[in-house]
């Protein structure tokens, strides 16, 4: 075995509300590359029976529950992006126990690199765990678009959204690769391609 199957790149992919990450990821994954998502990875931690829910009703209170005993998600994006501190607190103990889950995923990972989508890189001040950062650009007016069609909100809400997440420029900050996501599907790919090959090269045998 080789030492890039031993030893892959770690990647972070990141990008704001809409720039267009998922679609990149999905690329990436399309060259056989293992992508973890972060996403994926907060709705594990949290459970029914989880550690990660149990440390939020101590922290917020049965409140955060539906009636079945499950994690009211709805009610958090709601609190998360109406109060600055809420949001924190909540980032402060959900972080933790998900890099936890994406190391030990990453951990199992072979071939030249794998991937992190994390859309709160930049909140969670982790990108120092990684070789290198790829963030994902939109044009804000797309970025609005593509989430009210995602999902059903109206632009307020969409820009609200947009506001609670860092800036562009804060991103491109630590980001070593940045993918403009301000044409169709098609050039997207073709930016993606790109690094494939790059990153495939970079951590060969």
């Amino acid at each position: 075995m080789s030492d890039a199957d031993n030893n892959p790149l770690k990647i972070a992919l990141t990008g704001g509300a809409g720039s267009g990450k998922s679609a990149a990821a999905a690329r990436f994954r399309e060259h056989g590359i293992r992508v973890v998502d972060t996403d994926q990875l907060a709705r594990e931690v949290v459970e029914p029976g989880s550690e990660g829910l149990a440390a939020l009703v101590a922290a917020f209170g049965p409140r955060l529950l539906t009636d079945s005993g499950e994690l009211d998600r709805k009610q958090m994006r709601k609190w998360m992006l109406s109060d600055e501190a809420i949001r924190r607190r909540l980032e402060s103990i959900l972080h933790p126990l998900i890099f936890q889950a994406l190391e030990a995923q990453l951990a199992t990972a072979e071939g030249a690199y794998a991937i992190a989508e994390i859309p709160l890189l930049v909140e969670s001040g982790s990108a120092d765990r990684f070789d290198r950062v790829i963030t994902v650009e939109a044009p804000e007016d797309q970025r609005i678009a593509r989430l009210i069609n995602r999902d059903g909100i109206d632009e307020a809400a969409a820009q609200r959204l947009i506001a609670a997440q860092a800036s562009e420029s804060e991103r491109r900050a630590i980001a070593d690769i940045v993918l403009e996501n301000d044409g169709d599907l098609a050039a997207l790919h073709r930016q993606v391609d790109g690094v494939h090959d790059c990153l495939t090269k970079a951590n060969a045998p």
